[in-house]
């Protein structure tokens, strides 16, 4: 694209929105949101049907392992609800660390009392599979790893792929918060591969509000109360 682009400006007049997300909207969708839906109707629950089915073709889960429930919230909350649902009172999990979204995740682990191990590489380097090997032989307790794909307080894009092989090596289990990358970074090939068990994805699409995604593979039933309002993105058959 040339530098010279021109685009021309939103149809109601309002300005540019340069920030991540949400983003300036399209027109089509603006107007699309001027209509009442009812939440019980069979038009808007084949249309929540449809945008699941869309969502899901974003994650490329060839194996169809995967299945989305639409709510509401932010990145931080779906997050939380992924920590809150997933790891069991008595886990202890590997948490890796590189800027403020990690550091939040230590945070909220200790506001819901789950026990952790941190490795904080602080605000210029990556995580590694390495350290993440060496860290789970060490601890035989510790039964899951939460990494942030994309570490966008340092501008940092973590090497997400090869700390899931570590982590499937190991037979823990992996929780991601790609909050800034799905949609944007492939994130499928985690999902193609046979992963035992797969990784779990907090995620997110802007639009008009931002819409997490939090994809849950077959290894945990979430629990609603925990989850809230957020995108959910989990297991063929748990409804």
């Amino acid at each position: 694209m040339s530098v010279n682009t021109r685009f021309a400006p939103p149809d109601m007049g309002e300005p540019w929105l340069l920030t991540p997300g949400p983003l300036t909207t399209a027109i089509e969708t603006k107007q699309a949101m001027l209509r009442d839906w009812g939440s019980w109707d069979d038009d808007f629950r084949a249309m929540t049907l449809d945008l699941r089915q869309q969502l899901l073709a974003m994650l490329n889960d060839p194996g169809s392992e995967f299945d989305c429930v639409p709510i509401q919230g932010s990145g931080t909350f779906v997050v939380e609800a992924m920590l809150g649902s997933l790891l069991p009172a008595k886990s202890n999990t590997l948490v890796l660390s590189n800027g403020a979204y990690g550091r939040r995740i230590v945070e909220i682990l200790d506001y819901i009392g789950r026990k952790y191990t941190l490795i904080d590489k602080g605000d210029y380097l990556p995580p590694r599979a390495g350290e993440v090997n060496t860290a789970l032989k060490a601890d035989p307790t510790l039964s899951h790893v939460v990494a942030v794909h994309c570490e966008t307080s340092s501008g940092i894009l973590n090497p997400i792929e090869e700390i899931a092989e570590a982590v499937q090596a190991n037979g823990r289990k992996l929780l991601i918060d790609s909050m800034s990358t799905f949609g944007a970074i492939e994130l499928g090939q985690l999902c193609s591969k046979h992963w035992s068990p797969p990784p779990t994805n907090a995620s997110r699409v802007f639009q008009v509000l931002a819409l997490p995604l939090y994809v849950n593979p077959h290894w945990k039933r979430p629990k609603v109360a925990v989850i809230r309002f957020v995108w959910i993105c989990m297991p063929s058959g748990q409804r």
